[in-house]
């Protein structure tokens, strides 16, 4: 009895830890790159979050483990974006369907998935939408920032607080 007691408390104590992270937090960065009249807007998770939501939502397998750029994703990977996250630029919907995939990136535990869309319209207002990973972590963060010609802003969501706006 006190073997299992022991090697419990070793598997939570040592095992565990190697296995998890202390915290939940994905990064949307939404750059407007002026010279191409454009937004890149790049996502970033830790590679396993990301596979075990695929598992959980699609129940699918998919692995992030090759390091480096890729052209290609799995369209599970960008159908769960899409339900997600948007956005709405002047009151017009952006959703992930609506824009470019450009490529993935692997990056130590870290994988970035970049989009790509033109927007011709001045921006004044922006709302949006983030509830990526909630399904997943009760402690789930996700931070936004945004950049548009000289001016920067940046968001905080979470499970209970998933929708943001402002005015630029």
């Amino acid at each position: 009895m006190i073997k299992k007691i022991l090697l419990t408390v070793f598997f939570v104590i040592v095992v565990l830890p190697v296995f998890s992270h202390p915290f939940h937090v994905c990064v949307t960065n939404i750059d407007y790159v002026t010279e191409k009249n454009r937004f890149t807007v790049s996502f970033k998770f830790y590679a396993h979050d990301l596979a075990h939501a695929m598992e959980h939502r699609y129940n699918k397998t998919i692995s992030f483990d090759k390091e480096g750029k890729s052209q290609q994703i799995p369209e599970i990977v960008s159908d769960y974006l899409n339900y997600h996250f948007n956005m709405k630029l002047n009151g017009d919907t952006l959703r992930i369907n609506d824009m470019k995939f450009s490529y993935k990136e692997k990056k130590g535990k870290s994988l970035w998935i970049y989009y790509t869309f033109t927007y011709n319209k001045s921006v004044d207002s922006v709302s949006i939408s983030n509830t990526l990973m909630n399904d997943m972590n009760f402690d789930q963060k996700n931070l936004v920032f945004f950049i548009y010609k000289d001016i920067e802003k940046s968001y905080k969501f979470n499970r209970d607080n998933t929708e943001g706006q402002f005015k630029l």
